[in-house]
């Protein structure tokens, strides 16, 4: 009787990990799926589930790295090819409490042109064809276009509710 592959047979008894390894096993993969060994969609699917399961436990992984490090007081830790460095990531600022009053008021203005441009972003957005019109405020003819579309033809995946 066979058992069927775990993700932790990979996780825990998988081969070194390096960034040779990383590009040797991606080769295979795509090579695999040019063989017809599995097929795209397979592919995806699996990939897509190996994500999953990795966002779920990752966050918790991170706590739990940073802990064990620094029982061992180290900011730089190599283990089985990989480097850990502790180090803060993500910093950002909150300047509304700081009572100056020239960002305040530069914040303000800011917020007001965003707005503004949203607004002025949509009307474009909703032109099937050029328009021109008589600028009131010079006098001056203007043609206005519609905004190129750009985009990426790609996929989603969802899970079933089954």
């Amino acid at each position: 009787m066979t058992t069927k592959p775990d993700i932790r047979d990979v996780v825990y008894w998988g081969n070194s990990v390096s960034k040779e390894t990383i590009k040797e096993h991606s080769i295979n993969l795509l090579a695999d799926l040019d063989n017809g060994y599995i097929t795209p969609l397979q592919l995806a699917a699996q990939l897509k589930y190996f994500e999953d399961i990795i966002a779920n436990v990752k966050e918790e992984v991170r706590q739990r790295v940073v802990a064990e490090q620094s029982k061992y007081g180290k900011e730089r830790m190599t283990f089985k090819g990989a480097t850990f460095d502790i180090k803060e990531a993500g910093i950002k600022y909150d300047f509304s409490h700081c009572e100056d009053v020239i960002w305040n008021d530069i914040d303000k203005k800011m917020q007001m042109l965003t707005e503004r441009k949203k607004e002025r972003e949509a009307f474009l957005k909703s032109l099937k064809e050029r328009l021109t019109y008589v600028d009131e405020s010079t006098g001056e003819i203007v043609t206005i276009y519609p905004p190129q579309k750009k985009s990426t033809t790609t996929y989603a995946i969802t899970w079933s509710k089954e």
